[in-house]
This record gives structure tokens, C-alpha cells and sequence, in this order.
């Protein structure tokens, strides 16, 4: 009976401490929530807990970005997505948190309709309303493309220095790949973020490049290149890319192939980027009808004058 009493007793007390601690974290959790004022849902913690300097292990960081995008996709949340935009183009500016700052632009811009139209209020004033019209207005008031290129050349300066030092002390090309040169991503992570955020503000837009922004793009990723698969995801990119008709009009197609590619050395280049010129050749001549393709084996010369047959010659060379 004595020792039935005794373990009784202890239950007691393990469920008192319990409850005390379960009160306490019911208190802890309604003070957090009553500090974070109705109107704004918790969107601006939520932004700050994308930001690098938080810290967060990545799966907790992916879900902050999750719950901010969703919320802001909701009908309470289209007034602010303004607002979270231009905190996006800020961010830009200062070359801050870039890879999450991508991907959540990318998602507010998704959360707007794919027909034409101006209506939702947000900063004081109307914004477009369309995926298309919203990529134009933050290219318009924002600066988007200019600002975008500018933090390219600035990571890639960054990132440059720090492979050097990294590779004076033994990494490899896979290893700067995986390394956090500039940022909290890893370097391929990076390049790939940000070519995937150009391919959005492209394809959903009538937005377009131009020669400035092709040739620090071509000179930072083509010319330029950290690593070799750097230089491979630009080819891929601008192979891909291509292939949607309204993402390069077809002068900057030529001015690419005509004038960037026509200085590429073949010496060491790889299959992605023999892939990227031979692609190029076929369209450009296919267009100015001197060549003819029917499926992927069959195809017809029109005119033994090609476009770009030199360069041909020169990689088979070379």
C-alpha cells in the first residue's frame, strides 16, 4: 500500500509539472500572437524569417517561403503584394538574401492572373493585375532587368574571388559547385536561381533583354565562367530560352549568335555547348530559309550560303 501511495504521488506531481508546462507554452504562444498586429498576418516576420541573416535549417526557410506566398496569394493578402514586391527589387539592390528573394518573387508574380488587366491597389496606387502587366510595371518603375544584371556582376565578382582562394586550397569544380562563394546558396544553386527567375520575367512577359544585359550575361557566365557547369547551364539556358519564340525576338537571337558566338573559343568547349551553337545554326538558317528540317533526322540545304559555317568548320577544327 505504502509503495502504491508513493508512485501514485509521483504521477501527481509529473502531471502537475505537465500542465504547468503546457500552460506555459499556451501563455508563450498567445503573447507571440497578440504581438503580431491583426492587419498583417505575420507577413513581415515571415519575411524576415527568408532572410540569410536568420539562419534558418533550409526546410524551414522553404516553408516561411511557403506560408508568406500563399498568404499573399490570398484575396486579404493582394494589397500587399506590392509591397513585398518592391522589398524584393530592395533586396536586389543590395545584393541581400538573393536566392530566396528569387523565389518569392517568382511565386508573387505567379499569384496574379494570366489575362491583361490593372486593378489591384497596393503602395498607395494602382499595379497591374496580370502576371504580364505586373513584370512590365516592375520593369517600368523598378528598374527589374537593370537591377537584376547588377547583382550578377556583383555575385559573380564576389564569387570569382572566392573560388580562386578556394582553389589554392585544393577544391575542385564540383566542390566551389556546392560551396556558399557569396550568400547563403551554394554557388551552382545561384546561377541556376537566377537564370530561372529570367526565364519567368521572359516567358510571362513581353519584357525582353537587351544588348547591355545579353553581354553581361554572356560575359559573366559564357566568357567568364567560375566553374564549367556554370558555363554549361548558361548554353542550356539560352538553347531553352530560344525555343520559345516570344522570349528572344529574333534581331536578339541574331545578335547573340552573329555577334557574341561568333568570338566563342572552340577549343574546350563541351557538348552543351556545341549543343547551344549547333541550335542556333539550325534556327537562324532555318528562318532565313536556307535550310529545311522535317523531325530530328531528316533535313534539306537551300542555300550552301549558311549562316555561321564557319564557325562550324572552326569547332571541327579546333
Amino acid at each position: 500500500i505504502h509503495t502504491a501511495a508513493a508512485a501514485s504521488s509521483d504521477m501527481a506531481i509529473e502531471a502537475a509539472a505537465a500542465a504547468s508546462s503546457a500552460a506555459a507554452a499556451a501563455k508563450a504562444a498567445q503573447e507571440l500572437a497578440a504581438a503580431v498586429p491583426d492587419s498583417d498576418y505575420g507577413l513581415p516576420l515571415l519575411w524576415e524569417l527568408l532572410q540569410d541573416e536568420a539562419h534558418l535549417p533550409e526546410s524551414l526557410a522553404v516553408q516561411a517561403s511557403t506560408v508568406l506566398y500563399e498568404l499573399l496569394g490570398w484575396q486579404c493578402g493582394h494589397v500587399e503584394r506590392a509591397e513585398y514586391m518592391e522589398r524584393c527589387i530592395a533586396n536586389l539592390r543590395e545584393h541581400k538574401s538573393i536566392c530566396a528573394t528569387l523565389q518569392l518573387l517568382r511565386k508573387i508574380v505567379s499569384t496574379y492572373s494570366s489575362g491583361a488587366g490593372r486593378g489591384a491597389v497596393g503602395g498607395g496606387g494602382q499595379v497591374p493585375d496580370s502576371m504580364a502587366s505586373v513584370v512590365a510595371w516592375l520593369a517600368e518603375e523598378h528598374a527589374l532587368l537593370d537591377v537584376f544584371f547588377a547583382d550578377l556582376v556583383h555575385y559573380k565578382a564576389a564569387a570569382s574571388a572566392a573560388a580562386v582562394a578556394a582553389r589554392a586550397s585544393g577544391a575542385d569544380d564540383d566542390a566551389i559547385n556546392r560551396s556558399k562563394l557569396f550568400g547563403a546558396q551554394g554557388h551552382i544553386v545561384n546561377i541556376r536561381e537566377r537564370l530561372q527567375f529570367l526565364n519567368t520575367v521572359l516567358t510571362m512577359s513581353d519584357v525582353g533583354l537587351n544588348h547591355e544585359q545579353v553581354d553581361a550575361l554572356w560575359e559573366s557566365l559564357v566568357v567568364s565562367p567560375t566553374t564549367v557547369l556554370e558555363q554549361e547551364e548558361a548554353f542550356r539556358w539560352l538553347e531553352n530560352t530560344c525555343a520559345v519564340p516570344e522570349s528572344f525576338s529574333y534581331e536578339l537571337v541574331r545578335y547573340i549568335f552573329d555577334v557574341k558566338a561568333r568570338d566563342l573559343s572552340f577549343v574546350s568547349i563541351t557538348l552543351q555547348g556545341y549543343r547551344f551553337y549547333e541550335y542556333f545554326f539550325r534556327y537562324i538558317n532555318w528562318k532565313e530559309k536556307r535550310f529545311e528540317q522535317s523531325g530530328t533526322t531528316h533535313f534539306s540545304v537551300l542555300s550552301l550560303q549558311l549562316i555561321g559555317i564557319d564557325g562550324l568548320w572552326r569547332l571541327a577544327w579546333e
